[in-house]
């Protein structure tokens, strides 16, 4: 390896450990996007030990062979019926680190979601990916279905976890992003919605199709400064779109307006001072079927998420429900331009 790409590395791995904290070092290089397991610490008690309550315990083992724990609200909530989060990893990481990450599984249980954190394949340097698209991040072309893996995953939770199969969200970063816009693009009746973050769609052929049948909520979430999956495209293994042009992909299959509304700004990256997120919704999409692009004004391939985040996210996935054409989503109690300040950040727990 080149001295250069060395330094290169290294610095990476010192801005990450800053962001993540606690020592969770990831580096996001182009040929090394490789994770270290997060440490104990990383994982709260609570979430590490399994609740149980008269002997029935607050998750379920789903999977067989490539087992992903299904996190419960509550031991017993498989006999009721509620939304489902899918957490989909970057390249290199691990469900478990992401779920740090994200800092969202313990707001989502606290609002009665069930939470999985599935792993990726294992390449031959150890590092986990999901095989998404061309350009992220089967980088050894193993013959890995893993729409196939995550569809199952959720067919077998909504068989034995409780799940409403009419309620189901995708949040991945970078390489677990491309492969929600993908699930999102090939199966769109499997899932409510789908939101990317550093992610991209599919250029070529795959990003030409006209309008599909069934809307999908979309959220495509990027750094303008990320130098890794870059906010204008770019190339990784293959060429991919733009944020732009992977919002107006789903703009057009979800049969939405061409005009654009912009809502306040949102502060929910702590590296970047002040309310860097700037929010614009596509008009005149259907019901089931809104879709919007927050650019990170500022922010990298890996920004320092906390409860404002994980806050917007939920509360979108709950709000854009109802949204319509003329009501870009209402996102309640996150700080926006006017009363955010760089002071209220949160590092993830």
């Amino acid at each position: 390896m080149q001295s250069g790409d060395t330094g290169l590395r290294a610095g990476r791995r010192r801005r990450l450990g800053l962001g993540l904290g606690l020592g969770a070092l990831v580096a996001v290089g182009l040929d090394s996007m490789a994770c270290t397991p997060a440490p104990r610490s990383f994982v709260s008690a609570t979430e590490d030990q399994p609740a149980v309550q008269g002997g029935i315990a607050d998750r379920l083992e789903l999977g067989g062979e490539r087992a992903a724990s299904l996190r419960l609200p509550r031991p017993g909530a498989v006999d009721d019926r509620g939304p489902l989060l899918v957490l989909l990893h970057g390249f290199g990481s691990s469900g478990e680190n992401h779920a740090a990450f994200f800092a969202i599984r313990g707001k989502a249980l606290a609002r009665g979601m069930r939470v999985i954190a599935p792993d990726g394949t294992r390449d031959r340097e150890g590092r986990r990916f999901w095989n998404a698209t061309e350009a992220c991040c089967n980088l050894e072309n193993r013959q890995v279905d893993d729409v196939r893996y995550i569809l199952d995953l959720i067919d077998e939770a909504i068989a034995r976890g409780g799940v409403d199969p009419g309620d189901i969200h995708l949040l991945g970063h970078s390489n677990g992003g491309f492969l929600a816009l993908r699930i999102a693009r090939e199966h769109p009746e499997r899932i409510a919605s789908a939101i990317s973050v550093a992610g991209a769609g599919e250029s070529g052929s795959a990003a030409s199709a006209g309008p599909g049948s069934v809307p999908v909520r979309i959220l495509q979430i990027h750094g303008t400064a990320d130098g890794v999956i870059r906010f204008a495209g770019g190339s990784f293994a293959a060429p991919y779109p733009s944020a732009d042009e992977t919002l107006e992909f789903f703009a057009r299959r979800n049969g939405c307006a061409d005009a654009s509304i912009e809502d306040s700004s949102l502060d929910l990256d702590g590296l970047v001072a002040g309310a860097e997120t700037h929010r614009v919704s596509r008009r005149g999409c259907p019901a089931g079927g809104t879709v919007e692009l927050w650019s990170m004004a500022g922010s990298g391939h890996m920004p320092r998420f906390g409860a404002n985040f994980a806050d917007a996210i939920l509360d979108w996935i709950e709000a854009s429900r109802g949204a319509t054409e003329s009501t870009p989503t209402t996102l309640p109690g996150i700080p926006r331009a006017a009363d955010a300040s760089p002071s209220g950040k949160e590092a993830p727990p």
